[in-house]
């Protein structure tokens, strides 16, 4: 039992501590709490100071800390279905399992469980005493794990406004003759927003029925990856090559695609986007896109400097360089030859 209480008291200090330069969370957790289901909550607040004009939302809480250094995969804890019910019947959880096995590095874990989530549960372990739920291990910047924390509140909030009607399912949606579907991702100060949304993880997204209850889709929360076209130029040295590119973010990764035939890979973070790989595809397009394409890619081979919009990479490179170096420079000159004005027979001669 000894074991035990000190193992829930480091528990509580570990999370105390992440929070401790938080200036809109104030952990109001005791070291020697005895609640049966819950140890107090989180107060999320505006700004400082934390007062009662500034408190956004109380986020109810549970803390365990346990010695997982031999569980086979730390990520999974059992959670009572009674429990559950009850975190249900407040409209959610923020649960935190907190390994404590080596107490002067403990391992914070985390569940924002809302209301689905708990549903969600309850169907996929039906008649189960005790629950297994997956946690993610806390290892995120202060900033981004309190944008979380926000959108939390407002998924139980809108879950809330449902508590006992149906989740829209996939024939429900169909049925609708133009469903609004809503999401929301808190933005932090001076981030990104298209950054936020890369590195936001799993969201709950709502059907907006007409009485203006929010539904959430059955199958969520959703990792959502979103594409856009981009019209600012692309850039090898001073020349430029295309007006635009394609780009895909999200899962914290993104991948342009310039002129249908160079993908580049890149992570998310919450300031930039780093490069991480390229691809090179020959693209069939018209013959002024084959001599854009070719020329582009030549020229990016030998210089290595490549401009993207606002995002400027150096030492640009893809498998097998030297053999597309060598095609197209082989190839290059039939293409412009075929692309000057017919010039009577001579040229047919020597190009087709």
């Amino acid at each position: 039992m000894g074991n035990s209480k000190k193992s829930e008291q480091a528990a509580v200090k570990a999370l105390f501590e992440y929070f401790i330069d938080s200036k809109r969370v104030d952990c109001n957790i005791p070291t020697n709490d005895k609640g049966l289901l819950w140890d107090d909550s989180l107060h999320f607040h505006s700004a400082e100071p934390f007062s009662a004009e500034n408190l956004i939302a109380r986020i109810p809480v549970q803390v365990k800390g346990r010695s997982l250094r031999w569980k086979k995969s730390i990520n999974e804890y059992s959670i009572k279905r009674a429990a559950l019910e009850n975190y249900a019947k407040e409209g959610g959880i923020a649960y935190f399992v907190v390994d404590t096995a080596n107490r002067k590095t403990p391992v914070i874990y985390y569940n924002l469980l809302t209301l689905v989530d708990i549903r969600h549960l309850f169907m996929r372990q039906d008649g189960e005493r005790e629950l297994r739920v997956m946690f993610e291990r806390l290892d995120l910047p202060l900033e981004e794990f309190e944008s979380r924390l926000l959108e939390f509140i407002g998924d139980k909030e809108k879950q809330s406004s449902f508590a006992h009607q149906p989740m829209a399912t996939r024939e429900l949606l169909l049925s609708q003759e133009a469903p609004t579907l809503e999401f929301s991702i808190p933005i932090s100060k001076g981030m990104n927003p298209m950054h936020a949304l890369a590195l936001g993880g799993y969201h709950h997204i709502y059907m907006k029925t007409k009485e203006g209850i929010s539904l959430p889709i059955q199958d969520g929360p959703f990792q959502l990856q979103m594409g856009t076209t981009v019209y600012q130029p692309v850039k090898v040295g001073d020349t430029i090559y295309y007006s635009n590119y394609y780009s895909t973010i999200g899962k914290g990764e993104t991948e342009i695609i310039i002129g249908n035939c160079l993908f580049l890979s890149g992570f998310v973070t919450k300031d930039t986007i780093g490069f991480r790989s390229s691809r090179y595809t020959m693209h069939n397009g018209t013959l002024s896109e084959k001599i854009t394409e070719l020329s582009f890619i030549k020229d990016l081979i030998e210089k290595k400097d490549l401009d993207v919009g606002e995002h400027h990479w150096r030492s640009v490179q893809f498998d097998k360089e030297g053999e597309i170096l060598d095609m197209i420079k082989a190839s290059l000159p039939f293409w412009k030859g075929l692309n000057k004005p017919l010039m009577g027979s001579e040229l047919r001669k020597n190009y087709l």
